[in-house]
């Protein structure tokens, strides 16, 4: 009997063996040989491992454990464990044979299936690689309103482009909830609506002045939207034989003096108009004379000529005045304000 040992394996002896023996004499001659039956060697690793789930929120933690043997069912005693996932490398240690380790999600992972692999080398060189894959939910994280501008006047169109990302700030198709409220808070306008349309709102005429806000409401976050209406102070004014119109189309109180012009003759008339609303003025009851005027009116930034104007003077009695209601004022209002 004779005893071979130990050797240590080097890697150009992996794959198929078999020992082979030779009993030489002093001379050197074979006395006698013997083979052994074929063995492998091999560098694999047997690797069992688990994850404490398949599907994660960003910013949750995958728990990794696991064991390692030999082909032969035999402890691996020390090594490095190489986790991958999404291209980021993370490193740990085994000691008997057992690894865990706790690694974070990203909070602004992409969502969809990730790759996760796991590499195993122990202090010979010996190694394992195994694969496995989870989930990453799509979260709604940034809720953005994208305005076309900040500053409007009445009749002008509000635009508003509402865009719902994801924790990787990707696009979700969503469906949510808008309100538009004016300056006094109150709700103009309220409806269902998609992101990443645009919504619209064409704002009143008489939209009153100030600041306005959009409220939008997706998937449990909310974003406000400021923008501001501005002050118009604006009359009409229309010349219809004797009579006077002036309508205030802008959309605060009117009360801007008018000066009403007969040639070299003026007269100054306070108004007091609220949107929307006409002023009516019989010019023929005006203290000038009866004849022909060139007539303009003229407020604080606007010189309008309304043309050549004829005035008859009709003499009336008290009770006449009295009996057209406006004998002091020589106005009349028709309106639609409130």
């Amino acid at each position: 009997d004779y005893v071979i040992g130990p050797k240590r394996i080097s890697k150009e002896l992996l794959g198929n063996c078999f020992f082979e023996s030779k009993l030489r004499s002093d001379e050197g001659n074979i006395l006698d040989a013997s083979s052994s039956n074929s063995f492998v060697i091999t560098d694999k690793l047997i690797l069992n491992y688990q994850l404490n789930d398949f599907v994660f929120d960003p910013g949750d933690v995958i728990e990794i454990s696991g064991n390692i043997k030999t082909p032969k069912g035999l402890v691996v005693e020390e090594g490095v464990v190489t986790i991958n996932v999404n291209e980021e490398e993370f490193k740990t240690t085994f000691n008997e044979g057992e690894f865990s380790y706790e690694l974070r999600i990203s909070e602004n992972l992409k969502s969809g299936s990730k790759k996760l692999k796991i590499y195993i080398e122990d202090s010979f060189s010996n190694f394992i690689s195994e694969e496995t894959s989870f989930n990453v939910n799509q979260i709604p994280s940034i809720l953005q309103n994208n305005i076309n501008k900040y500053y409007f006047e009445p009749s002008q169109q509000v635009e508003l482009k509402v865009v719902l990302l994801d924790q990787a700030k990707d696009i979700i198709p969503h469906h949510g909830k808008i309100s538009f409220y004016d300056s006094d808070n109150k709700v103009v306008s309220e409806r269902e609506f998609n992101t990443n349309n645009t919504e619209k709102l064409l704002l009143d005429k008489q939209a009153i002045p100030g600041i306005w806000k959009i409220v939008t409401e997706v998937a449990g976050l909310t974003n406000e939207t400021f923008f501001e209406v501005k002050v118009i102070e604006s009359v009409n004014f229309n010349l219809e034989g004797v009579l006077l119109s002036i309508n205030n189309v802008g959309n605060v109180l009117y009360k801007i003096p008018i000066t009403l012009s007969f040639n070299d003759t003026d007269i100054i008339k306070e108004t007091s108009i609220r949107p929307g609303e006409s002023v009516y003025i019989d010019l023929s009851k005006e203290d000038i004379q009866s004849g022909a005027y060139n007539f303009m009116v003229k407020t604080n930034n606007l010189t309008k000529n309304l043309g050549q104007l004829k005035i008859e003077k009709k003499e009336m009695s008290l009770t006449e005045k009295i009996g057209e209601g406006l004998p002091f004022t020589g106005m009349a209002i028709l309106g639609t304000g409130d």
